[in-house]
């Protein structure tokens, strides 16, 4: 990302006009003076300061005040700078190789708690069971049933056709078939 051109500011003048309880313009206009003042050749703190508080029409106190505010900031731990984009990723891939291998063991604990001789001994046992069902099942009564079912299903098609047979005749009129009359 190519950098602009212009200076970032250095000096928040709001949060300093805040503290200051002052506006922002006001707190911009003393700082701008006093810190031109004192930037040249031949300043001395002292008119740097009487400067200032002519021009901006502010005790020479609320100046020393400004300054001790910025003194207080300076003392601040600095603030961490944000990681980089290569420290984010290799951040990141560090983090899902954690993940990974914690759901790894979570799995292999899983898998390794799991009793598979008892799982295939129910297994067996279960099998046994429908063999023995499938035994005793008489095949004769299920063939009786299958066709007791499949006659009365024919007998309910044959009633419905001729149903829908009588109710299409009723509503077409003779010879509307387009059969020749007789």
């Amino acid at each position: 990302m190519p950098e602009s051109s212009e200076p970032k500011p250095i000096i928040n003048i709001h949060a300093l006009a805040s503290r200051m309880d002052m506006s922002p313009e006001k707190a911009r206009q003393v700082g701008e003076t006093f810190f031109a003042s004192l930037a040249g050749r031949k300043a001395s703190f002292s008119d740097a300061l009487l400067a200032a508080s002519r021009s901006a029409k502010v005790k020479p106190k609320r100046l020393t005040e400004m300054l001790g505010f910025m003194a207080e900031d300076f003392a601040l731990p600095l603030p961490q700078t944000p990681a980089s984009i290569s420290e984010r990723i290799s951040s990141a891939a560090e983090d899902a190789r954690d993940k990974a291998n914690e759901t790894i063991e979570r799995i292999s604990k899983g898998v390794s708690s799991v009793d598979f001789d008892a799982m295939r001994k129910e297994g067996s046992d279960k099998v046994a069971e429908l063999r023995e069902r499938a035994a005793n099942i008489d095949t004769g009564e299920l063939a009786g049933q299958a066709k007791e079912l499949g006659d009365k299903a024919m007998d309910g098609a044959r009633d419905l056709a001729g149903k829908v047979s009588r109710s299409i005749s009723s509503v077409i009129p003779k010879g509307a078939t387009g059969e020749p009359k007789k």
